[in-house]
């Protein structure tokens, strides 16, 4: 037996190994085999940062106007004059369409345009007047009416678009947002199927199952012929892209060693900002919803690769007994990181021998797994439901203004394609100031209550700064600045949450943190709308409620460098002032 092996085996008889001891003491934590497994596991975040952000361009607003009977003859007598079909468009606009003052971004001000829902009820082919008659021809004797020939549309920039295609406008305006937000529902029903579905299957099954999905329901939503068919199976290559991140990023912290899943969170979130910077560049390059969709979908085939490619997490076959298989890839992973086949060997065995023991230990005595924490213990304690109710609702506002400035690019000014680079970006550096700001003076509770403030004063800062001219390149800063702070945020809302409730309910208050934050993301694209009441009414939001999630987060207690609470009582007096009085005793769990 090696020394290794010899050192971590002394001691009490008493004593499990657990599956953590072979990585660190002869395994490795971080080895040839976990890199390669892992560099193919991040990829994959990098896919679902695209489908997730995909809204941003599939589902963009077009310039749009109404269709006019006969616009085609219009046009092309107007062209025998020698004009342009621009100017020649702009006459015809003129001519059939009323004009109505307008919010234009490039100008920051109401300008009269061309109306987008109304047009003359008239038909200029009977006006008895050459063309360039008609140009001097004044509609205030004609009524204004809604389309009733449909719409055209400006395709200058994108030749083919969701809301184009469906005719998603005017009336039907809202159709645009409600199908996003069906879309990010998506990602929440996911968490709850392919959780459950890992757990039963296993990780590696459930993640190809995804990724199949993905393709099938991707490649059919690229071939919708109606809205409901379109959203259908949107909804469906949601659900497919949460499996896929979830069980990836499950199988990658599953395959390392506990010093290292840090490093794994802070790549998967590396690579997820990197999809959305690709998102932008394939955009640019592919202007038609259906080709960009097909361009998400496709490369996905690559993944089916990976069932030759990885193994199943080890940690999943032996929490069901499959100890021949864990066995066999154990020793794969053995192998690859240059590890004697006698170490491993006997490692497994001795591994092998302690659980079964532990097995014939804990039915021969009776025992019983620890009693799991309810729901009702977060709001049955009245520190407990403080800290729940903080919780959730800050992590609601972070997600909610994550994805208010995700989606929102499209409406900062300038070139939507680079913001949407400069947002994935900006989430880059974020991302690793989490990891640093944690770990200084600051602690958990200052950091969380400085990013939330900063962020809401930099949603509101860009309702002063100019969209336009000279100012523009401030505005879109100081909101890249923003999307950077609420990344920190709502990084920092899963961890903060798992080091504030105890043992029993850490799970749950882990859960109910990051679904607040999901649920937020369906809301998101409703808040965008709400520009129709007012152009500043989504920045004002998306400023007001960090400053209150931000204060909100003082009245909770710092967590760095504290022990973690392990029962429900530890958990209810954690972040307390102690009274004299006697305080009620809590049941233990």
């Amino acid at each position: 037996m090696s020394y290794k092996l010899c050192r971590i085996t002394q001691g009490s008889e008493k004593k499990m190994l657990q599956y953590d001891d072979i990585l660190k003491n002869i395994l490795g934590e971080f080895g040839w085999y976990q890199k390669r497994n892992c560099i193919l596991l991040c990829l994959m975040a990098v896919t679902v940062s695209i489908w997730q952000m995909s809204p941003v361009f599939l589902h963009v607003e077009v310039a749009h106007w109404c269709r006019v009977p006969g616009s085609e003859d219009i046009l092309t007598e107007c062209m025998t004059f020698n004009l342009s079909r621009d100017s020649c468009i702009e006459t015809l606009h003129d001519l059939t369409i009323p004009k109505e003052y307008v919010y234009d971004n490039k100008v920051c001000s109401s300008v009269l345009k061309p109306s987008s829902c109304l047009r003359y009820d008239s038909d200029f082919l009977e006006l008895e007047l050459p063309f360039i008659d008609r140009r001097n021809f004044t509609n205030t004797s004609f009524n204004a009416i809604a389309c009733d020939h449909g719409w055209e549309y400006d395709t200058r920039k994108y030749t083919s678009a969701v809301m184009q295609e469906f005719d998603l406008v005017c009336e039907k305006y809202y159709l645009g947002t409600l199908l996003t937000s069906i879309y990010m529902a998506g990602f929440v029903i996911g968490s709850f199927i392919f959780g459950p579905l890992s757990d039963r299957i296993g990780r590696l099954k459930s993640l190809l199952i995804a990724v199949c999905g993905l393709l099938v329901f991707g490649v059919i939503s690229a071939f919708s012929q109606n809205l409901t068919m379109l959203t259908a199976f949107r909804f469906l290559t949601a659900i497919c892209g949460t499996g896929i991140y979830h069980q990836s990023f499950v199988l990658a912290t599953e395959l390392v060693g506990p010093s290292k899943r840090p490093l794994m969170g802070a790549l998967f979130m590396l690579m997820y900002a990197t999809g959305y910077i690709g998102l932008g560049v394939m955009a640019f390059f592919v202007r038609s919803w259906r080709t960009l969709l097909l361009t998400m979908t496709l490369p996905n085939l690559v993944f089916l690769s990976y069932y030759c490619v990885l193994d199943e997490s080890p940690r999943w076959l032996l929490s069901v007994g499959k100890r021949k298989k864990a066995e066999k890839i154990i020793s794969k992973k053995a192998r690859i990181n240059g590890v004697s086949k006698s170490s491993s060997d006997e490692l497994f065995a001795l591994f092998t021998l302690n659980t079964e023991k532990e097995d014939i230990e804990v039915k021969s005595s009776g025992l019983k797994k620890a009693k799991r924490g309810r729901a009702l213990d977060l709001v049955k304690y009245p520190n407990l439901r403080k800290k729940i109710l903080i919780m959730c609702f800050s992590g609601f506002t972070a997600g909610l203004v994550y994805y208010g400035f995700s989606f929102n690019t499209p409406n900062l000014g300038g070139n939507e394609f680079i913001n949407a680079g400069l947002a994935g970006a900006a989430e880059i550096p974020g991302n690793f100031l989490m990891l640093v700001l944690v770990k200084s003076m600051l602690g958990r509770r200052l950091t969380y209550f400085g990013v939330f403030i900063l962020a809401g004063v930099a949603s509101l800062s860009t309702v002063l700064i100019s969209k336009c001219g000279d100012l523009m390149w401030l505005n879109t800063t100081v909101s890249m600045l923003g999307k950077c702070i609420i990344t920190i945020a709502y990084n920092l809302s899963w961890v903060y949450a798992a080091e504030l409730f105890p043992t029993p309910v850490r799970s749950l208050g882990v859960s109910m943190t990051s679904m607040s934050g999901m649920f937020a993301s369906i809301l998101a694209p409703q808040i965008i709308y709400g520009r129709v009441l007012w152009i500043h009414l989504p920045q004002c939001i998306f400023g007001i409620m960090p400053l209150i999630a931000g204060f909100l987060a003082l009245l909770l207690p710092e967590t760095r460098g504290k022990k973690l609470p392990e029962t429900i009582e530890d958990g209810e007096a954690f972040g307390r002032k102690q009274r004299c009085r006697r305080q009620k005793t809590l049941p233990r769990r």
